[in-house]
């Protein structure tokens, strides 16, 4: 689509996936940077890596920065050690920058940085940092509880939220070195971002870590880079037909697939006051991820509107099995015209605000008895 390959690529790399697919994101990031694993035959452990030689990888080598989940750094310090030494590899490789962006990148900044005076040894050091994580024992970007709690007024706010959570550098020497600067000079360098899910048991829409972590880091580099990053997502859910979707296909994918799809509505209408409860935290996410990646149309709020609020049978439904979920529903509709990120009509917005003051009247009298 852009007629060049992309110099960098950001990945946010979960302990779960790896584990049910025996490593399918570490298989790309070293097939990113020109790699392959060296295996052991008698045990079919992984020994080593070994760079793909130039006339049979037929492409530049890719700079890979990887944001890791605290769950991988806990439960894979041998993949981050591999990582690490995978990087230093191909830094070292003689190869030209238009070949090697790694190497094009490490050169550049270390002559960067000497400039400024820094040993040369320290900067070559910093230079290869590529893996990012929280502090260690911490969990999660933090983006979602700002959503969540409402605590920002715009992306610059949760662009400093993902990168004071996530400017931790994991290697073989470091083991959660604080660097903002580092992450910042990462990830003002990508063009692309990429987040893989290999199962449908539930969807990008449909836990709040999935926003966090990948539409997180879209924003933190729009708000550093001063552009967004071409953002996409791997479908591997079913390996003999894997598919990439731009992070807008794969969202509007799974609104239409089973967020309106009224079979799925149905079929949690059923499990009353926490299927309820589950439309309320839809609607939290929806809103997480137009804060950051903007990929909720106009048409999609009215749509969750119509069906989940203004639509009278489902209303008092609600009102009858979990009034708190309609609240909530009606306050993140009404949170999304207030921030401008969706234009309803004045006529939806009005009778937006006379279900809220009528739920809210509701509950009121309900918690007097």
């Amino acid at each position: 689509e852009e007629g060049r390959y992309p110099e960098t690529v950001a990945i946010v790399v979960w302990a779960t996936d790896c584990m049910r697919t025996n490593g399918d994101d570490v298989a790309e990031i070293l097939y990113l940077m020109g790699l392959k694993p060296v295996w052991e035959e008698s045990s079919g452990r992984v020994t080593g890596i070994k760079p793909i030689p130039m006339k049979e990888l037929r492409r530049p080598r890719i700079d890979v920065t990887v944001r890791i989940s605290g769950l991988f750094r806990d439960n894979f310090p041998n993949i981050v050690h591999l990582l690490d030494d995978a990087v230093a590899l191909v830094a070292s490789l003689k190869e030209k920058g238009d070949k090697n962006y790694i190497v094009k990148h490490v050169e550049a900044e270390v002559a960067e940085r000497v400039k400024e005076g820094v040993d040369t040894k320290k900067a070559r050091e910093e230079a290869c940092f590529r893996i990012f994580g929280d502090m260690p024992g911490g969990y999660g970007s933090g983006v979602n509880h700002a959503i969540e709690s409402k605590n920002w007024k715009d992306q610059s706010d949760l662009a400093k939220i993902y990168v004071d959570w996530g400017c931790y550098v994991y290697s073989k020497k470091n083991f959660g070195l604080s660097s903002k600067e580092q992450f910042e000079r990462r990830l003002a360098t990508v063009d692309l971002t990429v987040k893989n899910m290999d199962t449908r048991e539930y969807d990008a829409l449909q836990i709040d870590d999935t926003y966090s972590y990948h539409a997180g880091m879209d924003v933190a580099i729009k708000t550093i880079k001063g552009e967004a990053p071409r953002s996409f997502y791997g479908d591997s859910s079913d390996p003999n037909r894997v598919k990439i979707r731009s992070t807008a296909e794969e969202i509007k994918y799974c609104f239409r697939a089973r967020l309106v799809n009224p079979k799925w509505i149905d079929g949690l209408k059923k499990h009353g006051y926490h299927g309820a409860a589950q439309f309320s935290e839809q609607m939290d996410y929806v809103l997480g991820w137009d804060a950051t990646a903007e990929v909720i149309d106009d048409w999609m709020y009215e749509d969750l509107a119509e069906k989940f609020v203004l639509d009278k049978e489902m209303q008092q439904w609600l009102k009858d099995v979990n009034p708190y979920a309609l609240q909530n529903m009606t306050e993140r509709l009404l949170e999304a015209i207030q921030r401008n990120m969706w234009n309803a009509t004045e006529e939806m917005k009005k009778e937006l605000q006379q279900i809220y003051l009528n739920v809210d009247a509701l509950l009121e009298e309900q918690n007097e008895k």
